[in-house]
C-alpha cells in the first residue's frame, strides 16, 4: 500500500526527470531549426539529446522517430544515430526496419552496430523457422536466413566476443547494473575474461559521444553494448 506508493514514486521519478528534460531539448531544438536548418551540426546534435530523453522517459516510440530522423538528417553520419535506432526499433519488435537500418550502414563494424545485427538476423531467423513449421515452405529460404544468422554471429564474435557472451545472459546483465552487486559481478567478469583489446574509441563506441573512452573489443564496450544499450530486447526488465 503505502511502501508499494513511494516504491512506485522512486522509480518514476528518473523518467519524469528525462521528459522535462526532453521538453527543454524540445524547445531549444525548435528555436535552433528555425535559425541554421534542422540538419545543421548543432541541431543534430540537440535531436540526439531529445532522443536519448524520450528513451529514458519510456518515451521508446517517439524516440524511435526521432533516431531515424536524426540518422535521416545526418549525411555524413558524424553521430552514428543507427547504432541508438536500431537497438530501439528490435525492442519495438519492427526487427525488418531494424535490419534494413543496419544494411544501410554494412560499413559500421562498431560492437554496436554488429551485436543488433546478430540480435535482428537471429529474430529473423526464428520468425522463418516458425513460419515453416506452420505453412508449406522453401527450406532454401530458411537456409539462406540461417545463413546470414550464423554470419553475423561471426562479425559480432570478431568486434567483441564478451558482449555476445552477455547477450546470452540477460540476467547477468540485469545484475551487472544493480548497485553494489553489479560492481563486484563485473570486477569477476573482468578477471575472468580479460579486459581491454583494443584502443579507445574517440568518437563513443555507442553513438553521439557516448561511450568516449571506451576501448573497442573490450569489457567496458561490451557491458555497454549488451547490459545498456541492448538489454531491453534481450529480455531483462
Amino acid at each position: 500500500p503505502q511502501g508499494g506508493h513511494g516504491a512506485h514514486d522512486a522509480s518514476a521519478a528518473p523518467q519524469e526527470q528525462s521528459l522535462r528534460r526532453a521538453r527543454a531539448v524540445q524547445t531549444l531544438l525548435s528555436r535552433r531549426s528555425r535559425g541554421s536548418g534542422g540538419s545543421s551540426a548543432e541541431a543534430l546534435r540537440l535531436r540526439l539529446q531529445l532522443s536519448v530523453a524520450l528513451r529514458n522517459g519510456g518515451e521508446i516510440e517517439r524516440a524511435a522517430k526521432e533516431l531515424l530522423t536524426t540518422v535521416n538528417l545526418d549525411a555524413n553520419d558524424s553521430l552514428h544515430a543507427h547504432r541508438l535506432a536500431a537497438p530501439l526499433l528490435l525492442f519495438l519488435g519492427r526487427t525488418e526496419e531494424a535490419a534494413e537500418l543496419l544494411a544501410r550502414f554494412s560499413s559500421d563494424t562498431s560492437a554496436a552496430a554488429r551485436c543488433c545485427s546478430l540480435l535482428a538476423s537471429l529474430a529473423l531467423y526464428l520468425a522463418a523457422e516458425a513460419n515453416c513449421e506452420q505453412d508449406a515452405c522453401e527450406q532454401g529460404a530458411v537456409a539462406a536466413v540461417e545463413r546470414a544468422a550464423r554470419a553475423a554471429f561471426d562479425a559480432a564474435f570478431e568486434a567483441n566476443w564478451r558482449a555476445v557472451l552477455l547477450l546470452a545472459a540477460p540476467a547477468t546483465c540485469s545484475a551487472l547494473s544493480a548497485g553494489a552487486d553489479g560492481v563486484a559481478l563485473a570486477s569477476r567478469f573482468r578477471d575472468a575474461f580479460g579486459d581491454e583489446r583494443g584502443g579507445a574509441n574517440s568518437g563513443g563506441a555507442v553513438s553521439g559521444g557516448v561511450g568516449d573512452g571506451v576501448a573497442c573489443g573490450g569489457a567496458e564496450e561490451a557491458f555497454l553494448v549488451a547490459c545498456e544499450l541492448l538489454a531491453g530486447w534481450a529480455g531483462d526488465d
